[in-house]
Order: C-alpha cells, then sequence, then structure tokens
C-alpha cells in the first residue's frame, strides 16, 4: 500500500482495536482506551514522530504504535499477546508503508529481551540493522513482562520491503529468524 493507504490500513486497525478495548478498558477513559505509558519512542529519518505505549488488561499486554505526521490523526495500530510471555516468543512485527508526503516506510515490533540486534533483508538485498530497545525501568514494577522484551521502529526507503527478520544476542549468534508473511512478521 502506498501514500495514504497506509494511514487508512493503520487507523482501521486502530478502529477495531479501540473497538474490541472498549469492553474491557478502565472506567473514565477516554474512547474506550486508556493510553498506557509510553515504552519507547523516537523519530524517523523525515522527522515524524512515533512512540510505543503499554497497557494491561488481566492475562493480556496491550501495545499501541503509533505515528503522529502533521496533519494526520490516529497512524498507528494495536497489538497484543496473552500474558505469561510463551518462552519460544523471538519477535512480532508490522510493516507500514510511507504516508505522503513523507517519503519512507517502517516496520515497527517487539522481540524477545536477549535480541540485542536485528537485521531486517529487503527485497532489495541490502540489509537494514537496528537495536531495539528496553522499556524504561521506571515501568517493570507495574508491567513486570517488560523485562522480557524490547521495541523497535525502524524506517526505510520507499520501494523496498522487509522480507526477513533475523534477531541476534549480545554474543552475534543467531536467535532465528521470521519471514514476512503480507507485512506481518
Amino acid at each position: 500500500m502506498a501514500g495514504v493507504g497506509f494511514t487508512a490500513m493503520r487507523s482501521a486497525f486502530a478502529l477495531v482495536a479501540v473497538g474490541l478495548l472498549a469492553a474491557f478498558a478502565a472506567p473514565g477513559a477516554v474512547g474506550g482506551y486508556k493510553e498506557g505509558p509510553v515504552v519507547a519512542r523516537g523519530e524517523s529519518p523525515a522527522g515524524v514522530p512515533w512512540r510505543i505505549n503499554v497497557d494491561r488488561y488481566r492475562h493480556q499486554a496491550i501495545f499501541q504504535f503509533s505515528l503522529d505526521p502533521p496533519g494526520y490523526e490516529d497512524a498507528g495500530y494495536f497489538t497484543g499477546f496473552r500474558l505469561p510471555i510463551h518462552r519460544r516468543f523471538l519477535l512480532t512485527g508490522v510493516t507500514g508503508s510511507s504516508i505522503s508526503p513523507f517519503p519512507e516506510n517502517d516496520v515497527s515490533g517487539i522481540a524477545d529481551g536477549t535480541a540485542r540486534k536485528l537485521v531486517i533483508k529487503m527485497s532489495s538485498g541490502e540489509p537494514v540493522a537496528v537495536k531495539p530497545e528496553r522499556a524504561p525501568k521506571r515501568l517493570h514494577g507495574r508491567f513486570g513482562f517488560l523485562r522480557g522484551l524490547r521495541f523497535f521502529d525502524v524506517f526505510y526507503e520507499e520501494g523496498r520491503r522487509p522480507r526477513v527478520i533475523r534477531a541476534f544476542d549480545s554474543a552475534g549468534e543467531l536467535l532465528g529468524s521470521r519471514r514476512s508473511h503480507g507485512g506481518s512478521f
């Protein structure tokens, strides 16, 4: 998807997720979903701010991935998983196309806490590397599961697609890899 299509896709994910979350969100939450604390944030090379928020409901970890380009609202998506985290969890990610006029795409997601480096093999052949970041330690008491996770959002030029993500530990050993399935890992 190119241009505004990505915004529509991420917004559609957000609308479905907000509808599902409305049934169990905290009382007083705006729009049925209470935005949790930020676990990671940054800015794309084109200057688009991004962030990842976390929340929890019973035995579910809920993550909201958001882009905040000027002139757009609700560009993002939700993902989550059941707690405790499965011992064989390696990573999950979603690709997105550019939001016009910003000529860049991204892949964002969550990796196991032992993953110190991710290398993304692109359709053009060259790799894109990213170091996933830990959530702030101040959140570990409230969200203990964050200790075992790392977060990423990496941007790359339009016209390429991520095909495979490989995760490496601190010694440079391959932990495993995930192939793209329609832009999801």
